[in-house]
């Protein structure tokens, strides 16, 4: 997944905690003015608390919102793979782990009596282009 906007106001503050290895939170923001399915990519730093840290990609979140919004996929984990550059703002690598949802373990095929990862689709996150 691909962290964008975090040499934007608000998210300037959470850019100063982005570190690799840092754990970050996803956050559903869909009445966002800009991007109904937008998803807000928090951090965790200890003088301020949670504070913004910038978006997941647009291109990635049209394929994720939809899937958190309807319970098909949960965030496990979000982890910063690569730091900021010192000038820039080139997007970020994160880690994301998924695990599948209660909706979609209640489906009544094949998959849900031994839903797997494998099952997700690869292109839910397209390389950029």
């Amino acid at each position: 997944m691909l962290l964008v906007g975090y040499t934007r106001p608000p998210a300037r503050a959470g850019a100063a905690g982005l570190r690799a290895g840092v754990a970050l939170e996803l956050r559903r923001e869909p009445h966002n003015p800009v991007d109904k399915n937008a998803i807000a990519v928090d951090v965790d730093i200890p003088s301020l608390g949670m504070a913004r840290a910038g978006y997941v990609w647009k291109k990635q979140a049209e394929r994720l919102a939809p899937a958190l919004d309807a319970g098909q996929v949960v965030v496990v984990s979000a982890t910063l793979q690569t730091p900021p550059p010192p000038m820039g703002a080139a997007p970020l690598d994160v880690h994301l782990r998924l695990a599948l949802g209660a909706a979609f373990r209640q489906m009544p095929h094949s998959l849900a009596a031994g839903p797997s990862l494998q099952y997700l689709p690869v292109s839910i996150f397209p390389a950029p282009a």
